[in-house]
């Protein structure tokens, strides 16, 4: 399954649960002996508001959990483009600069440059398990993102990690950013960091 399609799948699996919950109100609602699922026979005051909170309640964590599984979703794709990223990149920065050491040694040219380190060229690289991780992503990606998109990336990591962690506001933060628009922002960097260059957003254009 594409990261598209887990993406789509996390997302649309959001809307069927939302629709089984709006309904499932409304039958509470009009049924009352379905509504005792969801009341106790001492409750006092008005039934609708107390239905109305707890599948409010529902509702929120329905969205949680779907988030959650959306930004799952696209930690398992985008981890594996980085794994088959940095072994390309080591492997070509290992070849192409101990190939330029064979040359200087074989030339009297002066002009070649000198080639320090060749033989732990490879070590200069970057190690994948530095990445492993969405604040890893983003400080790869540092700069190459558009302003918005680096915060909204920044924000979608803060409500996850507060959402992972008993929403602890010492490991985390939550979020204004709806599902639609999580959905949205880890399809853009997930273009973004594939074999083609993305066509730029309007704010890009105006810079």
């Amino acid at each position: 399954m594409s990261i598209k399609e887990s993406l789509e799948k996390a997302f649309q699996n959001y809307n069927d649960l939302t629709e089984i919950l709006n309904y499932a109100q409304g039958e509470a609602i009009r049924n009352p002996n379905f509504g005792k699922i969801f009341l106790s026979n001492k409750v006092k005051g008005d039934k609708r508001d107390i239905i109305k909170e707890h599948f409010d309640l529902l509702k929120q964590k329905i969205t949680e959990l779907c988030i959650l599984d959306m930004i799952a979703a696209f930690e398992h794709k985008i981890f594996t483009r980085v794994d088959n990223a940095h072994g390309e990149i080591e492997g070509i920065v290992e070849k192409e600069y101990k190939k330029r050491s064979k040359i200087l040694k074989n030339s009297s040219s002066k002009e070649n440059k000198p080639t320090p380190f060749y033989i732990a060229a490879s070590s200069f690289i970057k190690n994948g398990e530095d990445i492993r991780s969405l604040s890893g992503i983003k400080g790869l990606l540092k700069d190459k993102l558009p302003e918005d998109l680096s915060e909204e990336l920044s924000n979608i990591i803060e409500y996850r990690n507060w959402l992972s962690h008993g929403k602890r506001n010492e490991v985390g933060k939550n979020s204004c950013l709806t599902i639609g628009d999580i959905h949205e922002v880890l399809n853009d960097i997930f273009d973004r960091t594939g074999n083609k260059i993305p066509e730029p957003s309007a704010s890009e254009e105006e810079i």
